[in-house]
C-alpha cells in the first residue's frame, strides 16, 4: 500500500496557526502573511486530505472531527521541530558560563584568577555579573553564585571558597560592649544604606555597622 500524500508543509502551518488561534485572522498576524493567504491554504489542505478540518461562524472558529486529530499531531510535529531548531542551535554556539556575585569580590578576588581560568577553558563564554541580592539559580538565568553564606542551601551544589570575619576596630576608651552601642559612635564604613541579603545573615553586628549613620 502506497502512503498517504502528505500536505503542503506551508498549508499545515497554516492550519496550526487556525486551530491554536480559532480565528483566521490572528493565524494570518502570527504567521505574516494576509487572511487570504491562509484561507487558500486551508482550501488546500482540505483538497489534499479529502475532508473539512474546521468550520468557520459568527462565533469564531472551531476545529472539526478530523480537524482536532489533525491539530493533536501538528502541536506533537512542530513542537519536535522547535525542539530539534533549539538544540542544533545551541550545538553550535560555545559553551557559557554565567556567574554572579558581589562588585567587591569580583574586584579583589575573581579578576585576579579570570586569566588562569581563561587559559585553561578557552572556549567557556564567561559572563559575570554583579549584585548584592538572592538570586534563583532555578530560573536558568544564572549558573553558578558567589555569595557570603553561614551554611550551604539546602537545595543547591555549594562549594566553600573561603572564610571571612567582620569585627569592629574601636578604642576601648568608647566602652562599646553591645551592637547597639554603634548608634551612638562615628562608623566608617561603605556609603550604603541599604542592607544586602547576604550581608544580613551574618548577624545582629554586621546589620548595625551597615545601618549606622556615619558614612565616609
Amino acid at each position: 500500500m502506497r502512503p498517504p500524500r502528505l500536505p503542503p508543509l506551508g498549508a499545515l502551518r497554516a492550519f496550526h496557526a487556525v486551530a491554536r488561534h480559532r480565528s483566521f485572522k490572528q493565524a494570518a498576524e502570527a504567521l505574516s502573511v494576509s487572511a487570504t493567504a491562509v484561507s487558500h491554504q486551508i482550501k488546500l489542505l482540505e483538497s489534499v486530505l479529502e475532508c473539512r478540518v474546521c468550520e468557520r461562524s459568527a462565533q469564531g472558529v472551531s476545529l472539526t472531527a478530523d480537524g482536532e486529530i489533525l491539530y493533536a499531531a501538528t502541536q506533537r510535529a512542530f513542537s519536535a521541530l522547535e525542539q530539534a531548531v533549539v538544540q542544533i542551535a545551541h550545538a553550535r554556539q560555545p559553551p557559557s558560563l554565567t556567574v554572579t556575585t558581589t562588585s567587591n569580590f569580583l574586584t579583589h578576588w575573581l579578576v585576579p584568577r579570570l586569566a588562569d581560568f581563561t587559559a585553561r577553558f578557552p572556549a567557556i563564554d564567561l559572563r559575570l555579573h554583579t549584585s548584592v541580592e538572592r538570586v534563583d539559580l532555578h530560573l536558568g538565568t544564572v549558573d553558578a553564585a558567589i555569595r557570603y553564606r553561614e551554611k550551604p542551601e539546602p537545595d543547591l551544589y555549594c562549594t566553600l571558597l573561603y572564610e571571612d570575619r567582620f569585627i569592629v576596630v574601636a578604642s576601648p576608651t568608647l566602652g562599646l560592649s553591645r551592637p547597639e552601642d554603634l548608634q551612638r559612635v562615628t562608623l566608617f564604613h561603605v556609603a550604603n544604606r541599604r542592607v544586602p541579603a547576604d550581608f544580613a545573615e551574618l548577624g545582629e553586628l554586621a546589620s548595625a555597622l551597615w545601618t549606622a549613620d556615619a558614612e565616609y
